[in-house]
């Protein structure tokens, strides 16, 4: 899912750059991008069906592994979440 995530948008950002310097983006590219953000929400599906049924088998490991999430995005986010 990283991985998935890291490929679309740095593919999101070259292009937005490209794009401030003047150049359009070409339909390639578009298709590219939108099949790069479709491999991604495929991943997070995946990953999410894999919560779920974590949460239904073993409910422990479940809550596990959402404090060990959230322990490690803590701090992510915008400005305001980082300073409440």
């Amino acid at each position: 899912m990283e991985a998935s995530k890291a490929a679309h948008l740095g593919e999101l950002t070259r292009l937005n750059a490209a794009q401030d310097a003047g150049r359009r983006r070409t339909l390639a590219e578009n298709a590219f991008l939108e099949g790069l953000l479709e491999r991604h929400s495929h991943c997070v599906r995946v990953f999410a069906d894999a919560v779920k049924a974590l949460a239904a088998a073993d409910p422990l490991a479940h809550r596990a592994l959402l404090e060990r999430l959230t322990a490690n995005n803590r701090g992510l986010g915008n400005e305001d979440a980082r300073t409440n």
